[in-house]
């Protein structure tokens, strides 16, 4: 790296998004952004990963920026299941008969 140089700096590397492009994202907003919006924006946060990497970093530039949300919880969320089940548990829940006769009767 050349002296006075810098590399662009990556906040998402799921979906290959660069500091450059949030900052600007956030300059060119009218208010206050939300973490939804900003992800509509540049893709940060909908990678593999859904923003555990890079759900941080994406916080801490929408609080700099948006003090009005500096009390919100902001950034990508992750929705866990409501309750986490086994394949095992799905296919034993329901019998054969029982699932054929539901299918028959919505399908008269």
């Amino acid at each position: 790296m050349g002296e006075g140089k810098m590399e662009r700096v990556i906040v998402c590397r799921c979906e290959d998004v660069y500091l450059d492009d949030v900052e600007t994202s956030l300059a060119d907003s009218d208010g206050p952004m939300s973490a939804h919006e900003l992800k509509l924006q540049t893709r940060a946060g909908m990678g593999v990963c859904q923003g555990r990497t890079c759900g941080p970093l994406i916080r801490s530039l929408l609080r700099g920026h948006s003090e009005l949300l500096a009390d919100v919880k902001l950034g990508p969320g992750s929705n866990a299941p409501a309750r986490p089940m086994t394949l095992l548990d799905l296919a034993a829940s329901r019998s054969d008969a029982e699932a054929r006769s539901e299918c028959v009767e919505a399908n008269k």
